[in-house]
């Protein structure tokens, strides 16, 4: 092997870098959904959960802004849409 040559175990960017960079159309379109996706949250919070304290929606609004990891965070904080606090009891059946 040549000094020349690159080595990939000593490559320090990280294999998708390279590849988005090498594909700047994919990089944008990924971008584009991550945004939307991010803003659709942001929208659905400050509109759906009105009862929660404006600190707290504009810190989650930061965090939903970080791609993948704000929304899992997101999805495990707040309740699922069709979720409400007067469930019935019970049927006995009858």
């Amino acid at each position: 092997m040549s000094p020349e040559s690159p080595n990939p175990e000593l490559s320090r960017e990280p294999d998708l870098f390279i590849w988005l960079s090498g594909h700047p159309k994919a990089a944008l379109a990924v971008g584009a959904f991550c945004l939307w996706v991010s803003v659709s949250l942001i929208l659905r919070m400050w509109f759906i959960h009105r009862q929660e304290s404006f600190t707290k929606k504009l810190l989650w609004s930061f965090m939903l802004l970080v791609p993948l990891f704000g929304w899992f965070f997101y999805a495990g904080c707040f309740q699922i849409p069709g979720y409400s606090n007067n469930s019935c009891p019970p049927s006995s059946g009858e």
